[in-house]
């Protein structure tokens, strides 16, 4: 599969895969994007650069840059885990994935927002129950980061982490995780909120990863951006 072929990538729960670096997946300048994981595409649009650094990784120039993953990217119900290698070129108010059920935000992750902080919403609809945030560093925002979300209805928990590094997490986010209609990579599921930086690949499980996965992943992939 790529750079996800090795023994040391947690297979078990991923559905959706992508990678700049693996020919099974892109190969410039295309803007099909095939799934290592399984037969879905995605689609990029504008212009989305590619760059062969860092093994490949794709540069969206947060004005119009974008790509559309198959809903089915997105499990509905219980638990997921979502993790990019990015590297952030500007800090403004973006989203690096989002996903609706029509005109509801019911997944999205602003990596980071205009205020310096990360948000990570997932579930039907905004509030108490879908969000957790977290307040980046300078050095957070600067250079490639490993960054994972995730979500676990049965037990109300959500967790951001941070290169292998638990950076926020919290109890009592009920709220499940509906069929998603439209899921977009690069900006907001509207035309706004476009992500300025780079992206060399895309993680997402329909499992809540355990800390020591996260890590797993984490160091099967650092030689490649640090």
């Amino acid at each position: 599969m790529g750079s996800f072929g090795g023994p040391d990538i947690v297979t078990d729960g991923l559905i959706f895969a992508i990678d700049a670096g693996s020919t099974r997946s892109y190969v410039n300048p295309a803007t099909t994007v095939n799934n290592l994981a399984g037969s879905s595409t995605a689609t990029l649009y504008n212009g989305v650069a590619f760059g062969t650094a860092n093994g490949g990784r794709w540069d969206f120039d947060g004005i119009s840059d974008y790509g559309i993953l198959p809903n089915s990217a997105i499990p509905n119900g219980n638990e997921i885990t979502i993790s990019f290698w990015n590297e952030i070129d500007t800090v403004q108010n973006s989203s690096i994935i989002a996903g609706t059920t029509g005109t509801v935000q019911n997944l999205n992750v602003h990596l980071t927002w205009g205020d310096n902080n990360v948000y990570w919403d997932c579930g039907d609809g905004n509030g108490p129950t879908s969000r957790i945030s977290y307040a980046t560093t300078a050095a957070e925002r600067t250079g490639w980061h490993n960054w994972v979300f995730q979500k676990n209805v049965s037990t109300g928990e959500m967790k951001i982490y941070m290169d292998g590094s638990l950076k926020k997490e919290d109890t009592g986010k009920t709220s499940a995780i509906p069929t998603m209609t439209l899921v977009t990579l690069g900006r907001f599921f509207t035309n706004a909120y476009y992500y300025n930086g780079k992206i060399a690949n895309t993680l997402i499980y329909n499992e809540y990863l355990t800390a020591a996965e996260v890590t797993q992943n984490y160091n099967a992939q650092k030689n490649r951006f640090i």
